[in-house]
């Protein structure tokens, strides 16, 4: 079974909790529907966008443009979308 089929992962270490993005948000927006599943989805995806752009600059600033790439492939201006 894979992390993406579980969201658990296994290794040497034993188990670990590490969902994928599209597990948590599913387990997020259960319970919502119509114009609340909406704006949750939005705000959601607002934040993951932050998150790969923190982590891309990061890599860029360690020198590590190519693998800033793969996380963030088009990085737009502040006021693009």
């Amino acid at each position: 079974m894979s992390r993406s089929d579980s969201g658990w992962e296994y290794g040497e270490w034993g188990a670990r909790w590490a969902p994928t993005t599209s597990a948590v948000l599913a387990e997020i927006t259960v319970d919502k529907y119509g114009e609340e599943y909406v704006e949750s989805m939005g705000e959601l995806n607002n934040l993951i966008r932050a998150v790969q752009r923190d982590a891309s600059e990061t890599l860029r600033e360690a020198g590590h443009e190519e693998a800033a790439r793969l996380i963030f492939p088009n990085y737009p201006e502040e006021n693009e979308q």
